[in-house]
């Protein structure tokens, strides 16, 4: 664990600092961790190196690191055993690594395996990426989005996920009838994108002022007929994703 109040200067932890922490590669918990001011000298280069090296992580906790964005992520995401995520103040990070088009694979990339999620003060990743959250997750049991973009749309989707019993939704656009709605199960989620290429599908139904059609629905998953969201309120088309980021 690594940690300390900031304040940055010549001891102020770098990718070089990462690099040399990745030479202990049967590392199961990290936890780097700023109180004060953030480190500011690392960046995805550091950190893609480090989870290479240390493949055997269970736990990473990265706190105040604003150049780390959702390349780094991308690479956290293969982390085969990782069950506790936590990127606390990683303001870089959009949310664009959590869907199937940021993958070569074009299939969903976040680990199954993720008990506990916390992406707290993530101000840039909204509701819409947390729905890949829900459908690949079944496991996820605490669920941090302190200060993230999102609103009532993500809380019928929580419903999704059978062990979760701590959720924190502080500083959140999340109304009173939606929270209440939530708890009484009267909300239902009605459609999640996951099987095509968000940034070509988003980008057309924003640029046509249309709703975007849904990709898979609770009905296909449990077995049910294609298109069982046909009777749910229309889908409001989202705004365009952000760019793809350059390496």
């Amino acid at each position: 664990e690594v940690g300390g109040p900031g304040g940055g200067g010549g001891g102020d932890l770098s990718d070089d600092g990462l690099q040399a922490l990745a030479r202990c590669s049967k590392l199961t918990t990290l936890k780097l961790i700023r109180t004060k001011g953030m480190f500011t000298k690392s960046s995805d280069l550091g950190v893609v190196y480090l989870v290479m090296q240390c493949r055997l992580l269970q736990t990473l906790v990265l706190h105040g690191f604003p150049k780390v964005s959702d390349t780094a992520v991308s690479g956290i995401f293969k982390l085969k055993q990782i069950e506790n995520l936590h990127l606390q103040g990683c303001r870089n990070v959009s949310g664009w690594a959590f869907y199937p088009s940021f993958s070569s694979q074009k299939s969903c990339c976040i680990p199954a395996c993720l008990k506990s999620l916390n992406l707290s003060q993530c101000r840039e990743i909204g509701s819409e990426a947390f729905f890949h959250v829900v459908k690949q997750c079944k496991n996820l049991e605490e669920l941090n989005v302190t200060a993230c973009s999102v609103d009532d749309s993500l809380l019928p989707y929580l419903r999704l996920l059978p062990k979760l019993h701590s959720l924190v939704l502080m500083s959140c656009s999340v109304s009173d009838a939606g929270i209440t709605a939530f708890v009484e199960g009267s909300l239902q989620p009605n459609e999640v994108w996951s099987k095509e290429d968000l940034s070509e599908r988003w980008g057309t139904a924003h640029q046509e002022g249309r709703a975007a059609a849904p990709l898979w629905t609770r009905d296909e998953e449990d077995g049910g007929k294609e298109g069982g969201a046909s009777a749910c309120p229309a889908v409001q088309a989202p705004p365009p994703p952000p760019p793809r980021l350059q390496r």
